[in-house]
C-alpha cells in the first residue's frame, strides 16, 4: 500500500474512535439492551431461540429476490418416493429436537419478533410438508428448464421450515431415463458450502471421499484479520465510493421471474491444464472464461465494453471445513471482485484476474468484512441495514459462487449421480447469478436471471465452454511461443 493509503487510513480511523462511534454507540446500546429483553421474553414465552445475526441478515429478502438457494441434481434411473422420504428424515434427524442435531433447523419454524427473529420448534414438521413428487412427466431439457424456473420463485409456506426437496420424473434428449432432484433451501438456514456438505455426505448412500481444498482464509487467519481491521475504514471507504454498475444486466427494476440455464457438463481437466500452465487457481481460469463469455455478449450486442463488471463473490470464513460444514449454518461473508472485463485480450484477463485475486487473499478483507457484518447486525436496526444493503447492491451487476462437488462417483437411492448444479440467490436489485459447481472430472455453469435483465440466459452457458477452449488454446500458445 502506499504511503498515501496508509495515511488515509489513519485519518478514517481518527475520525471514526473520536468522532463517529461516540455518537452511535449509546443509540445502538439501547437498540442491543432492547433486544436482549425481547429474546429474554421470547425464550420464556415460546421456548424460541434467536437467529444468530447472519442468519438474520438473509432472512430480509422481497418478492421480487427471495434469498433462496435452489440446487439440481440428476441421477440415472428411477427413485422410490417412500424410500427417499425415509432415507431423508433419518439424514435430517426429523425425530430429534436436541440442541445438538446439527440439522436442528430442518424441523423448526421461523417467529418474527420486532426487534429480532427466531427459530421455534415444530413438533407437527413431517417429512410429507417438505418433500414432493411433481406429477407429470418432463422430456426435455428446455421443459425441465422452464419447470426449474418456475419452482426457484415458489414462495416457502413460513408455517414451517422453509426448505423442500421435488422429485421430477425425466427423459432426456436422449430418451434415457433420470429423476431430477431439485433441492430448495432458505440461506437463513445455512449457506452453499453447508448444503454441499450435507448432499455429499448425508444425502449420499455412503459419505463421498473428497480431497481436502486448502482455501486462503485457513492460512495466517490472525495477521489476515489484525491486516483487515487496519485497513477496514479504507475498506469500507472505497466500498461506499465505489461507483454502481451500469449495463444491461444490471439497473432495471426486476420482474421477479427468475430464469434458469446450466451447461452441459464439461471435461475440468481442461480447467486444471490452464491452472498449471498458467501457474494460477482454478478460480482464476474460471473467473477468466467468464470475463471472456461476458465480453463476447455484449459485443454481440453491439456494446463495447468500457469497465469491469463487479460481481459480489460469496467466502467462505470456516477455519476447519471438515468438522465446521456438519451443521447447518452461515459461516461467510461477500466481497466486491472487479471481472476484468475491460481488457480486450484473454491472456492478458487471465493475468489481471490473478493479481486482483492474489491483492484480494492477502488483503485481510474479507476477514474484517465478516467481523464487520457480524457486529452490525447485532447492533444495527434492520431500517438502517437494508437501506444499506440496497445501496451496495446497486454497486454490483451479478453474484458468482464457486461450490466444489464431489471428487468420487456418488450415489442417492443406489442411483448414480450424472450432473449436479446449484443457483446462488440475488438480493435487492442484483438480477443475475452465476455459479460453477464440479462433480467428479466435470464442471456445469449455470446461470440464474430475472427475466426483466437476461430474457435468455442459454446465451451465456452455451458461450462459456468455448471461451474454456479459446483459454486453453491461448496459453498453449504462449507457452510454445516462450519455449521457441
Amino acid at each position: 500500500m502506499a504511503f498515501a493509503e496508509v495515511l488515509c487510513c489513519c485519518i478514517l480511523w481518527y475520525f471514526l474512535v473520536v468522532h463517529i462511534i461516540p455518537l452511535v454507540w449509546y443509540i445502538f446500546l439501547i437498540y442491543y439492551l432492547c433486544k436482549l429483553i425481547e429474546q429474554l421474553f421470547y425464550r420464556l414465552k415460546y421456548n424460541a431461540t434467536p437467529f444468530d445475526s447472519i442468519d438474520a441478515l438473509w432472512l430480509r429478502d422481497n418478492p421480487t429476490n427471495r434469498i433462496i438457494i435452489n440446487a439440481l441434481l440428476i441421477v440415472k434411473g428411477d427413485i422410490d418416493m417412500t424410500k427417499f422420504k425415509e432415507m431423508l428424515s433419518q439424514k435430517l434427524r426429523l425425530d430429534s429436537n436436541n440442541a445438538q442435531n446439527p440439522y436442528l433447523k430442518s424441523r423448526q419454524r421461523i417467529v418474527r419478533g420486532f426487534l429480532h427473529d427466531y427459530w421455534v420448534d415444530n413438533p407437527d414438521s413431517s417429512i410429507s410438508d417438505h418433500v414432493s413428487l411433481w406429477p407429470e412427466l418432463i422430456q426435455s431439457k428446455t421443459s425441465l428448464q422452464n419447470l426449474v424456473s418456475q419452482l426457484c420463485t415458489r414462495e416457502f409456506n413460513m408455517q414451517r421450515s422453509p426448505w423442500e426437496y421435488i422429485l421430477i420424473s425425466y427423459i432426456d434428449d436422449d430418451k434415457m431415463l433420470k429423476t431430477v432432484l431439485l433441492v430448495r433451501l432458505h440461506h437463513c438456514i445455512a449457506d452453499g458450502i453447508s448444503l454441499a456438505h450435507f448432499l455429499t455426505h448425508e444425502l449420499a448412500d455412503s459419505a463421498v471421499e473428497t480431497v481436502p481444498l486448502r482455501k486462503f482464509s485457513e492460512r495466517n487467519r490472525l495477521l489476515m484479520k489484525a491486516k483487515g481491521m487496519f485497513w477496514g475504514p479504507y475498506f469500507m471507504a472505497n466500498m461506499l465510493t465505489m461507483p454502481r454498475d451500469e449495463s444491461i444486466l444490471h439497473g432495471k427494476s426486476l420482474s421477479g421471474r427468475k430464469l434458469v440455464s446450466w451447461s452441459e457438463p464439461m471435461d475440468f481437466d481442461i480447467v486444471k491444464e490452464i491452472k498449471n500452465n498458467a501457474q494460477c487457481t482454478v478460480n482464476d481460469v474460471l473467473v477468466s472464461a467468464l470475463s471472456s463469455t461476458l465480453v463476447q455478449f455484449f459485443n454481440r450486442k453491439g456494446i463495447v465494453v468500457q469497465d469491469d463488471i463487479k460481481v459480489s463473490i460469496p467466502i467462505d470464513l470456516r477455519p476447519n471445513m471438515a468438522h465446521d460444514a456438519i451443521r447447518f449454518s452461515n459461516k461467510m461473508t461477500v466481497v466486491l471482485f472487479q471481472v476484468p472485463t475491460s481488457i480486450p485480450y484473454t491472456f492478458a484477463r487471465l493475468k489481471e484476474t490473478k493479481v486482483r485475486s492474489m491483492e484480494l487473499k492477502t488483503s485481510g478483507e474479507p476477514f474484517f468484512l465478516g467481523i464487520a457484518l457480524q457486529v452490525m447486525t447485532r447492533i444495527v436496526p434492520g431500517f438502517i441495514l437494508d437501506p444499506l444493503n440496497k445501496f451496495l447492491c446497486q454497486k454490483t451487476t451479478a453474484v458468482l459462487s464457486n461450490v466444489p462437488g464431489p471428487q468420487n462417483e456418488m450415489t442417492i437411492c443406489d442411483r448414480p449421480l450424472e450432473t449436479l448444479t446449484f443457483w446462488a440467490p440475488q438480493r435487492d436489485n442484483i438480477g443475475i447469478s452465476f455459479s460453477f459447481a464440479t462433480h467428479t472430472d466435470k464442471l456445469v455453469f449455470g446461470v440464474q436471471s430475472d427475466a426483466e435483465i437476461l430474457p435468455n440466459p442459454d446465451e451465456l452457458t452455451q458461450e462459456f465452454s468455448g471461451k474454456l477452449i479459446e483459454l486453453q488454446k491461448c496459453i498453449g500458445e504462449v507457452n510454445e511461443s516462450l519455449v521457441v
